[in-house]
């Protein structure tokens, strides 16, 4: 059970992204991240919700977007949920990262960038929602190598 848990619902706009990024931001900074930690838990929100708002909802602002960040004992955990169309994250990992930059290609870099920036990536479907869980070991419980 989470010791603590932040909820934010947003359009599927565009125009809410700067809002979702300064709201991670802020509880990721209150929890005592480095500015790090806190730049990647609030560009992996950022990005997620665009991937949302572009490809589960095409762009149609009249839908929503909800967003929690639990905070555990040993982590902070980001989930978004929408009612867009399913996605299959197994295809997103054959992109050809080179490619994209060569090419300077719009988009296409966002699950790249997500999974490099947080420490665990879940996602399920359930009752018609995607479920996408963003996970960063909280500092004083890092795993150690």
């Amino acid at each position: 059970m989470a010791e603590k848990e932040y909820q934010f619902r947003i359009k599927s706009a565009i125009s809410q992204l700067e809002k979702v990024r300064k709201w991670a931001a802020y509880i990721a900074r209150a929890l005592g991240f480095d500015e790090r930690a806190v730049f990647e838990i609030e560009l992996s929100t950022y990005e997620a919700c665009a991937n949302v708002i572009e490809h589960a909802y095409a762009n149609n602002p009249n839908n929503y977007i909800d967003l929690k960040i639990s905070v555990e004992l040993d982590r902070l955990t980001v989930t978004i949920r929408d009612e867009g169309g399913a996605f299959e994250p197994a295809s997103l990992k054959e992109k050809d990262i080179a490619k994209i930059i060569k090419t300077e290609q719009d988009g296409g870099l966002g699950m790249y960038i997500i999974e490099a920036c947080m420490d665990e990536i879940l996602y399920r479907r359930q009752a018609g929602r995607n479920i996408l869980e963003l996970i960063k070991y909280l500092p004083r419980a890092a795993p150690h190598s």
